[in-house]
């Protein structure tokens, strides 16, 4: 084993794959890593549950919830102060590194010294009540400055980023490692699989309804779908929810898709967020039809591989596309260039930075 490694976050491990899981699950194959769950309520103390051999959960417990918790700057540091110390202390024999997702941890830095901010989303998002607009961007400019180095998933996070830490270093978000695709197949109606959160707000739900008012197509959710939501979809048959998966078992239900989708609301559009899931659909050869978003309007891919819509029509029509062209001589290309871009490869362009930051400190 090489080194160990803390993934910080305010996320559950049990929920559809984010860049902060793949990262721990691509570094825990030669390092030994901890990741931190949002905390749960209850009195406060840590639960150490073990993922795999390198890989462990760290699980607290706090009176207070996490998404009140973190928004109020009191309460916030506080809670801080008493993970990392109750962390450095269980972890005190251990040469650490720090890969920091929670852009609120500007106490870190009084326990750990070598914390990489890994910024994969736009944090200061205008809905937010401005006292704690104002308390996250001086969180995040904090984070930014007094980490080792920075990476960023887009370049237009690259450049918010930059302002406060010249080392930065954009690294794109990145397909898991799969070792074979199945053989290629044609559902007689069209299985459309959708994963994450499905819900109003970040989700164009009139792609959603328009789709499934087509008996020829089944949409299969991957994640969680909103109450409200889930009461407006009630009287349709042909959309099914999976609830989360995880892992192999997430990848082995997604082979029965044929067109991958990211159907994002375009009023509530995220300038430096990038589609994850597209990754997911790509590594196991599946055509992709996704909302056209700032920061992937310009991306490169192969002829057939990713369909981008500008609006609703656009998007169905494009899903309709995409299962027809799709041949198994596609598939095996899209599973190919996904290959070329697994969370392994940006991992180790991740570590040589770090290590080349760390030798200039």
């Amino acid at each position: 084993m090489n080194k160990t490694f803390i993934i910080n976050t305010i996320t559950d491990w049990d929920e559809p794959p984010r860049a902060r899981h793949q990262v721990a699950e691509a570094l825990s194959k030669l390092n030994e890593v901890y990741f931190i769950n949002a905390n749960k309520v209850g009195l406060p103390k840590l639960k150490i549950i073990a993922v795999n051999q390198n890989l462990n959960i760290i699980l607290p417990f706090w009176p207070i919830d996490y998404r009140i918790r973190y928004r109020l700057p009191i309460l916030n540091e506080i809670y801080q102060h008493w993970l990392f110390q109750k962390i450095k202390k269980f972890l005190k024999e251990k040469d650490l590194t720090i890969i920091n997702f929670d852009f609120t941890a500007t106490q870190l830095f009084h326990y750990f010294h070598k914390v990489v901010y890994y910024c994969n989303d736009f944090n200061i998002r205008y809905y937010y009540l401005l006292p704690i607009k104002r308390y996250f961007e001086r969180c995040e400019k904090h984070v930014a400055k007094k980490s080792v180095c920075c990476a960023a998933t887009s370049e237009y996070l690259y450049n918010h980023i930059k302002v406060f830490n010249s080392n930065v270093i954009e690294i794109k978000l990145g397909a898991p490692n799969v070792e074979q695709i199945t053989n290629f197949t044609k559902n007689k109606n069209i299985k459309v699989g959708f994963v994450g959160f499905l819900n109003e707000r970040r989700t164009s739900t009139e792609i959603i309804k328009r789709l499934i008012s087509d008996p020829n197509v089944e949409v299969l959710v991957y994640g969680k779908i909103s109450s409200t939501l889930l009461a407006s979809l009630k009287k349709y048959k042909n959309i099914k929810n999976n609830g989360i998966l995880i892992g192999d078992q997430l990848l082995k239900h997604l082979n029965e898709i044929d067109v991958g989708i990211a159907p994002y609301n375009k009023a509530d559009v995220n300038l430096g967020g990038t589609p994850n899931k597209l990754w997911l659909y790509l590594a196991l050869g599946k055509p992709v039809v996704v909302s056209t978003l700032p920061m992937i309007k310009n991306w490169k891919f192969g002829e057939k591989f990713v369909y981008l819509a500008d609006n609703e029509d656009e998007f169905v029509e494009k899903v309709y596309t995409a299962y027809a062209d799709d041949t198994a001589e596609l598939r095996l290309k899209r599973f190919r260039f996904a290959q070329e871009n697994t969370w392994d490869k940006r991992i180790d362009e991740l570590l040589k930075f770090i290590n080349e930051c760390s030798a200039k400190n």
